[in-house]
């Protein structure tokens, strides 16, 4: 879905952008520069919005490695992901171990059974199973809305 919105002035416009909280890429077209009477002078900007979130920039991706850390060895998969990103010892926000420093991590497997981890998406309580880059090797759970990529093509951590 596209939300397209009117916005005069730059201040206005970053102000109104940021006050939307939404995730997804931000288009600007050229417009006309006249006030809203039709005089020249004003500056204005088209501006549209894609709503659909973060699951618009792709699904994660094979990262061509197996991978056996304390679980079955599964395929890891990268994906986008906001940075920093804490990431916790289980799949609940009670205990950060680590952080994910890059925008780009590899995921081990998922969980469908954490906790709920704030997400009003399609993933309200999935974790992926990572390895933190700080500290280096500290193996832990992130939560699904801090992953940009859609999550379902990583293996599920616990498979029938």
């Amino acid at each position: 879905m596209l939300l397209s919105k009117r916005i005069t002035g730059t201040a206005l416009a970053i102000a109104s952008l940021t006050g939307l909280g939404l995730a997804g890429p931000v288009t600007a077209h050229a417009a006309t520069t006249t006030d809203p009477v039709g005089r020249p002078g004003g500056a204005t900007a088209h501006v549209a919005i894609d709503t659909a979130g973060p699951r618009a920039a792709g699904a994660c991706w094979d990262a061509g490695m197996r991978v056996d850390l304390e679980v079955i060895p599964h395929e890891a998969y990268y994906c986008r992901n906001t940075a920093p990103t804490a990431v916790y010892g289980g799949p609940n926000y009670l205990n950060q171990v680590g952080t994910l420093n890059t925008s780009t991590s590899w995921f081990i497997c998922r969980d469908d059974g954490g906790a709920p981890n704030g997400e009003t998406g399609p993933h309200p309580t999935r974790w992926l199973y990572v390895v933190a880059d700080s500290p280096h090797g500290k193996i832990g759970w992130v939560p699904d809305k801090h992953i940009i990529s859609e999550t379902n093509p990583v293996e599920p951590c616990w498979q029938p």
